[in-house]
């Protein structure tokens, strides 16, 4: 009896290790409303102006709803412009605006291009491109994350993506940031785990040989290494640091992104981030 009371117990403690390790079970309760506008026009018979917006925002008029809506707003705003007027526009008036906005500047920019180009290659087809997906990638039942991609051509030598998460409390709707998860006092540390995974992200051996592929001031340390301006993902397994197109690194590198494990994260978090993870 003793012996089986001893490993009941060697149980007990790894399996509250493992919960200790990631947040709570994944429950997808949040109701989900598509939203979706295409639009193709043709621009002087040969060239094409093309949008596409697939984003789910919640259905419901909950603090979630407004808060994830702006936050699509944002990413539109980012790369398209002309959002100000928009205000408390619900999602599905924010991508119908966003929409003829994109179409009036692939007009404009097209008949620029065109200018420009003169007579080098002017039967070439110009494909003015906008695409944006916006989708849930996790959930717990006191927090949701979104994983927004989007990918735009403007006629230069090629086109742009841009991957960005943004992990939303469900109390009160409020946009994660950096400054909401890691501690002030840790951050240095944290900074030092971003940098090691990403010696590993380009498969070098030191911190120095990592800073000749990126785009990085010289002074730059593991302790100083920058974090994207981008907000961070909480997922299934870790804290998702993800870096745009150029932000860190050329074009021909992609955009890194790594995970810090949940593991990683002990002792990291601030006292909000620990309510709401655990």
């Amino acid at each position: 009896m003793k012996h089986v009371s001893a490993l009941a117990l060697l149980l007990l403690l790894l399996t509250g290790s493992a919960r200790a390790a990631s947040p709570l079970a994944t429950k997808d309760t949040t109701a989900l409303e598509r939203i979706e506008t295409q639009d193709e026009k043709r621009i002087r018979q040969l060239h094409l102006a093309h949008f596409n917006l697939s984003a789910d925002v919640p259905a419901t008029d909950t603090v979630l709803r407004p808060a994830v809506t702006r936050w699509m707003e944002s990413q539109l705003d980012a790369q398209l412009g002309g959002g100000k007027d928009l205000q408390e526009a619900s999602a599905a008036k924010a991508a119908e605006h966003y929409e003829k906005q994109f179409i009036t500047n692939a007009r404009r920019d097209i008949k620029e291009l065109l200018k420009t180009r003169g007579k080098d290659a002017p039967d070439t087809r110009i494909t003015y491109t906008y695409d944006l997906t916006l989708r849930r990638v996790y959930e717990t039942d006191r927090f949701v994350t979104f994983r927004a991609e989007a990918y735009t051509y403007t006629g230069g030598a090629h086109g742009m993506q841009y991957v960005t998460y943004g992990t939303f409390a469900k109390a009160d709707g409020r946009l994660l940031t950096w400054d909401d998860i890691i501690s002030p006092k840790r951050k240095t540390r944290f900074r030092g785990l971003v940098a090691d995974a990403l010696m590993d992200f380009f498969g070098v051996q030191s911190f120095s040989a990592m800073k000749e592929k990126l785009l990085v001031d010289a002074k730059c340390t593991r302790s100083t290494f920058p974090l994207p301006e981008g907000t961070p993902g909480l997922l299934a397994d870790g804290l998702h640091v993800q870096y745009a197109d150029y932000e860190i690194a050329p074009h021909a590198a992609g955009m890194p992104g790594v995970t810090i494990t949940y593991n990683q994260m002990k002792g990291l978090w601030t006292p909000y981030a620990i309510k709401i993870w655990r």
